[in-house]
């Protein structure tokens, strides 16, 4: 008897740490992909998990909305997410812990998570492939100036090595002597 009574005392006082909330009554859901669910009667989730095609990007943050009961009384959602470029919804579904019974209409607060699926949107590629353009555009200038720089700066060190080279008074001395016999050859010609 001792043990039972322990026992009601321990599921009364877990019980005590979840919120019963009407499934109705909520204006909206904040879901985080770093955030975990929690459950009375399952193990807490991920609030947002990607199943399916993911094309290795995740969203960070949705809010869903409640659009109201479907024929089958379960809440309909409406949910949004800032994507990247080119991506959005494929599909998607939130599910929340129900207090007695799955389809309750009273569920474990915090007790919510959204799956989903992503998609690839054409029309949002061209935003992306501007980008890309424009990234590519920035990587020839620079090529094109690093290319020239490379130039000048060759350019520079072969008249800098070679300038003694030019400028040596034995070179000049051997030039103006074949200049001097030049002069007298012409002089003697005449």
């Amino acid at each position: 008897m001792v043990i039972l009574v322990v026992g009601l005392n321990l599921v009364g006082s877990s019980e005590d740490e979840f919120s019963k909330v009407r499934l109705d009554s909520l204006s909206g859901l904040r879901l985080r992909w770093d955030v975990k669910s929690v459950g009375r009667n399952r193990a807490p989730q991920a609030q947002l998990e990607c199943v399916g095609t993911c094309w290795r990007k995740n969203i960070h943050e949705a809010y869903c909305e409640p659009e109201g009961l479907d024929e089958e009384y379960k809440m309909k959602w409406y949910c949004e997410a800032e994507f990247p470029d080119s991506l959005d919804f494929e599909d998607y579904w939130v599910d929340c812990e129900g207090w007695d019974f799955g389809g309750d209409m009273f569920i474990v607060e915090g007790s919510c998570v959204m799956k989903y699926k992503l998609k690839v949107v054409p029309s949002r590629l061209g935003r992306l492939a501007a980008f890309f353009r424009y990234v590519l555009y920035v990587f020839g200038l620079l090529v094109v100036f690093m290319v020239l720089f490379t130039i000048s700066v060759g350019l520079y060190i072969c008249n800098f090595v070679f300038e003694d080279y030019f400028h040596d008074e034995s070179f000049t001395s051997h030039e103006m002597i074949r200049s001097q016999a030049k002069d007298e050859e012409n002089n003697s010609s005449k």
